[in-house]
């Protein structure tokens, strides 16, 4: 399943479907990144490709400025990995919808959406730590399809969760279906944050999340794209109220950073239903968090 974006009139509602019964083929197979740089615009590059018809695609999106000029994509024949599209009007404020046309059809079938913050919003780490919002992302990678359903993070609604985190917002994954991708995949919707690394090292990545049940109760977390949290569940904790996990497994989530600067530390959702509030990065590997004030400190 992907999510369609039907259009009717001003109004843009988002549903979840087969696209199989819906169209007679299945949706193509094919995952991008993003990536912003101040100056330079916006790149969106094609990591994985079933060789989908470029004639297919378009990107569609929301510029407030309007200066974006979204359009088919720019080349015709098969996409391949490696492909890019950059838009180098973009200033960091937009929303970037890559839609797929199946053939014979009318209607546009979005295959990932980014959502970009306003620019880059940059978490500096000091004395070896970092901590951040989980709705403090500089892009949201959604929807993603798992379990057959498309998913994307979104702002949860329980008031007893809301007064217990740190910002008093919390995020969770919906639909809540029961649903997973897997303690290897990294295919659930994924949140990207910029973080400014005074040195290079090891760094250990903390999660405050919840897990009201067994099936809402594991997230994953790495850098650059790639899982550091690939062993066991995920990160996993039990129970209803918020807690700290560095765990996977039972072993360490760390990351190693090769350079000082800037990189993209990320959290995906493993299962459906599970709270997300806030994270901390440190080069402190006997740090342990307590409570919703925790900065790493």
């Amino acid at each position: 399943m992907v999510a369609v974006a039907v259009v009717l009139g001003s109004i843009v509602a988002v549903y979840a479907f087969d696209l199989t019964d819906l169209t007679g083929e299945p949706a193509p197979t094919v995952t991008f990144s993003e990536q912003y740089e101040e100056g330079e615009g916006v790149t969106i590059t094609v990591e994985n490709s079933d060789g989908v018809d470029g004639e297919r695609l378009a990107i569609d999106g929301v510029d407030p400025d309007g200066a974006v000029s979204y359009g088919s994509w720019p080349t015709s024949g098969p996409v391949e990995a490696g492909d890019i599209v950059t838009f180098p009007a973009a200033d960091g404020n937009e929303e970037f919808r890559v839609v797929w046309t199946p053939e014979g059809e009318d209607r546009s079938f979005v295959l990932t959406e980014f959502v970009l913050s306003g620019g880059e919003r940059v978490f500096r780490v000091e004395d070896g730590a970092v901590a951040f919002e989980a709705e403090s992302f500089d892009v949201v990678q959604q929807p993603r399809t798992v379990g057959g359903e498309a998913h994307t993070w979104e702002e949860g609604t329980d008031s007893s969760r809301q007064s217990g985190a740190s910002s008093g917002t919390y995020l969770v994954a919906e639909p809540t279906a029961g649903n997973d991708n897997g303690y290897l995949d990294p295919n659930g919707p994924r949140l990207d944050y910029l973080v400014d690394f005074e040195s290079a090292g090891t760094y250990y990545i903390w999660v405050r999340m919840q897990g009201p049940n067994g099936d809402d109760d594991s997230v994953h977390a790495g850098l650059e794209g790639t899982l550091a949290s690939d062993r066991g569940l995920g990160m996993t904790v039990g129970g209803s109220g918020w807690k700290w996990t560095s765990e996977a497994g039972g072993q360490r989530v760390k990351v190693d950073v090769g350079s000082p600067g800037v990189h993209t530390v990320s959290v995906w959702m493993r299962e459906d239903g599970t709270p997300f509030d806030k994270v901390i990065v440190t080069d402190d590997a006997s740090y342990a968090p307590s409570g919703k004030d925790a900065d790493g400190t």
